[in-house]
């Protein structure tokens, strides 16, 4: 409305178009173990352009379009956020929080070498209360103790064999396998050989193990308090 000093007035009117803001909604994990990839995607509106961003991961392509794939980081809090431009130009931006759970970090401890035997080897992880634990192993048995943080295996099979184990938070589904390697070796199966066993005393024999090997650890008892390590004592 407007006035001249005569008091003469006019008045006009304009429509306006308010549009509303976008309000895309946005898929995908809120809750994700850590160094794992999601997936986050919106429906696309016709004229609509998106753009992303993300705290606590790294995006794995590019970040424009409606396909966010992640790479997270280390457990702890993230959050992904949208940001829509409609056709009309308005813009609105939308963020999801995440939650990024940690996985368990297992260490294993026992001897790495052993033998094809009835022997009893024994290996240990960690105890934490709210994880489960799965063992399995390649040339050997498990004969006791699978399904808990402590198990007892038996060598049937010579090589480098693998102890495996996969620990999951039951809580959340996050779980790490670890495994090690095992150098299994046969049960040497000694033969004593002798020079010269039958003679009058004081008699000189050699004593010879079969088979001799660098890597072998000799001892020799001879039932008169006498004692050797030698590979071959005489």
């Amino acid at each position: 409305r407007q006035s001249n000093p005569e008091g003469c007035d006019s008045i006009v009117a304009m429509n306006v178009i308010v549009d509303p803001l976008p309000n895309s909604t946005v898929s995908g994990p809120v809750s994700i173990c850590e160094y794992e990839a999601g997936v986050y995607t919106v429906s696309t509106a016709a004229g609509s352009n998106y753009t992303w961003s993300v705290t606590g991961g790294t995006p794995s392509s590019t970040t424009a379009g409606s396909y966010f794939p992640v790479n997270w980081n280390a457990g702890g809090s993230g959050s992904v956020t949208l940001y829509e431009t409609d056709i009309n130009g308005c813009t609105s931006q939308h963020s999801v929080p995440v939650v990024v759970n940690a996985k368990p970090h297992p260490t294993l401890l026992g001897d790495s070498v052993g033998c094809v035997s009835n022997i009893l080897n024994q290996y240990t992880t960690q105890a934490q209360t709210g994880y489960s634990y799965n063992w399995s192993v390649i040339n050997g048995s498990i004969v006791a103790g699978n399904g808990s943080n402590h198990v007892t295996v038996i060598w049937t099979g010579t090589g480098t064999n693998n102890l495996m184990l996969t620990v999951t938070n039951t809580s959340t589904g996050c779980d790490s396998s670890v495994a090690i390697p095992i150098r299994v070796e046969a049960m040497p199966e000694p033969v004593i050989n002798t020079v010269g066993a039958i003679g009058c005393a004081p008699i000189h024999v050699t004593f010879n193990p079969n088979p001799i090997s660098a890597d072998y650890h000799y001892s020799w008892n001879f039932g008169d308090s006498y004692t050797s390590t030698s590979s071959n004592p005489s």
